[in-house]
């Protein structure tokens, strides 16, 4: 399926999809989609807001577009996202996110295993990882526009968090988080060969 329109549904009455695969270009009106089960986004451009709902697995190919709100119902894979707003973020399944950039905040909240390739916002990131599950970092970084850093909240209560690059050096693997203040509540945090690298 593919849409171009000047806006997709309404915040209060989304447009309900049966597809295998979705792309939009959407003006300022914004996009409202709720999708029956899994779902590939395979372009997106919304000059608005972008809403979208799963009852399965999701995979964001590309997109670009203002305050994004993203629910899956299954596990979740975003390829590349930029928002020039804030990101939400609920999945239940195991994520990967390999590139996201937003204007404004991120939060995350997920059932299942999270990898985060490179992640990066101007205002706070918060990410909630529910249940006995990992949080492999690449890179997180929460910086202003003036280079001043803003809060990072990782709540893997259950869980654990690992450095998600490939060596093991201190600081040869690159930084896994840059932010100004960071909180992190989990069962454990790096390991003895492979520590969290922050700035």
């Amino acid at each position: 399926l593919s849409i171009t329109t000047t806006a997709l549904g309404t915040a209060s009455d989304a447009i309900e999809t049966r597809v295998g695969t979705l792309s939009l270009n959407v003006g300022s009106g914004g996009a409202y989609v709720a999708e029956y089960d899994a779902l590939t986004l395979s372009s997106a451009s919304v000059a608005g807001v972008l809403n979208l709902s799963t009852g399965g697995a999701l995979t964001v190919t590309s997109a670009t577009a203002g305050n994004t709100s993203l629910t899956a119902a299954g596990a979740t894979q975003i390829n590349s996202l930029t928002s020039t707003g804030n990101v939400s973020l609920t999945a239940t399944g195991n994520t990967a996110i390999t590139a996201l950039s937003a204007a404004g905040t991120v939060d995350l909240t997920i059932t299942g295993d999270a990898a985060i390739t490179s992640l990066s916002a101007a205002s706070s990131v918060s990410v909630t990882v529910s249940g006995a599950h990992t949080l492999a970092l690449g890179s997180l970084s929460a910086m202003n526009s003036d280079s001043v850093g803003q809060s990072v909240t990782l709540n893997v209560a259950s869980g654990t968090i690992t450095d998600g690059h490939s060596e093991d050096a201190a600081g040869a693997d690159g930084t896994d988080i840059t932010a100004g203040s960071l909180s992190i509540t989990t069962t454990a945090l790096g390991t003895a060969s492979d520590a969290i690298e922050t700035r």
